[in-house]
């Protein structure tokens, strides 16, 4: 059923979302180069947050979940 119904989707409609894992993995890649890499989460009932230091600056980016949490950490270093 699924992959008959995805016969009447076009691409404008289509949104891919990453995962946790590949979201992670973009984060390290766009860290590389930089003085030692390093990613922390730390997780509570409420949040997640992801915190990294970029350009000897410590950064923490708060969400509801992981994955949030890791996609704000790299649209902040896409940004840059």
């Amino acid at each position: 059923a699924v992959e008959w119904s995805l016969d009447y989707i076009t691409i404008a409609e289509a949104l891919w979302l990453p995962t946790e894992t590949q979201l992670r993995e973009s984060l390290m890649q766009s860290l590389i180069g930089k003085a030692l890499p390093m990613i922390a989460l730390e997780s509570t009932a409420k949040s997640c947050t992801c915190e990294l230091t970029f350009e000897s600056q410590p950064l923490a980016f708060e969400a509801k979940n992981a994955s949030d949490a890791y996609a704000r950490a790299l649209l902040y270093l896409l940004k840059q």
